[in-house]
């Protein structure tokens, strides 16, 4: 085997503490360079990520502009910066030839990418998703809450009727009457003079007050993203998309590492069988 073979790397070989040392160091450099040069295009690149999410926003959202925030919370500048400790791993690890660190860092900045602009949509859609179901619930409740006054006043409709009759027999006049009946339409309890429709609307509001406030509080559950929005952003978000590019970082070097054994198996039996025609042939 040539000497050129003898340096490619092999899943058997051992990095010596010297090695790692270096490969750490080498990380923390590249990492410093690649953070202070991020810092320059950083709002360039959130503004680049954000226009591409838009679309993908809107399209699920379609009653919402979605507008770029100038603050921008950590989560997200966690998520839009993973890509520079993926690239100082890739650049810091040794034994990868350059075209192939290139190759790596091109597939891996397009796989981060793209869990970038996944992580902005469903952390975007999480306040639209509520909005949207917000508008839905008071659209629901309001529905119920007509609902429960009509089915309220009937129950009592026929008291009332009696005592607006009372009054009547009682000889009171048409305009205190009118006055009593506008104050029950309006809620007005506490103006109604006479004592019995004033218990007769008190107990009506009382109910309806409670029941509101119980439909209200059922409703209020329902109002939450769903399920897969929030999954999505909390796995992707903070320390998921900090975690993810040393895992993505493993598993393309890894592949490479693999390939570049089963090459070298390959070339050395190419080897043995020439060596067993030219043993065979003379």
């Amino acid at each position: 085997m040539s000497s050129e073979n003898n340096k490619r790397f092999r899943l058997s070989d051992k990095l010596n503490l010297r090695e790692i040392l270096i490969f750490i160091g080498k990380f923390f450099v590249f990492s410093v360079i690649l953070f202070a040069l991020f810092s320059f295009i950083s709002s360039n690149y959130y503004t680049f990520i954000f226009e591409i999410s838009k679309p993908i926003i809107e399209y699920f959202h379609p009653e919402h502009n979605v507008a770029l925030k100038k603050d921008i919370n950590f989560s997200l500048v966690g998520s839009f910066t993973n890509i520079i400790p993926f690239i100082a791993l890739v650049l810091a690890t040794p034994k990868i030839l350059r075209n192939r660190k290139i190759k790596i860092i091109a597939l891996g900045g397009v796989i981060l990418l793209l869990l970038q602009v996944i992580f902005v949509v469903s952390t975007i859609s999480i306040p639209l998703e509520i909005k949207e179901k917000e508008v839905q619930v008071n659209q629901q409740l309001d529905k119920e809450l007509d609902e429960l006054w009509k089915m309220l006043s009937s129950e009592k409709e026929k008291d009332m009727a009696n005592e607006l009759e009372r009054l009547q027999n009682e000889g009171k006049p048409g305009a205190e009457i009118s006055g009593i009946v506008e104050q029950l339409r309006s809620y007005e309890c506490e103006k109604i003079s006479d004592e019995k429709i004033k218990t007769l609307c008190t107990e009506l509001i009382t109910k309806y007050k409670k029941r509101e406030d119980e439909l209200k509080k059922e409703r209020q559950k329902e109002i939450k993203p769903s399920w897969l929005t929030t999954t999505v952003s909390s796995f992707l978000g903070g320390m998921g998309m900090i975690i993810f590019p040393f895992i993505l970082w493993v598993v393309l070097c890894y592949n490479y590492f693999v390939q570049e054994k089963f090459a070298v198996r390959k070339e050395e039996k190419s080897k043995t069988k020439k060596k067993l025609k030219k043993k065979f042939k003379y």
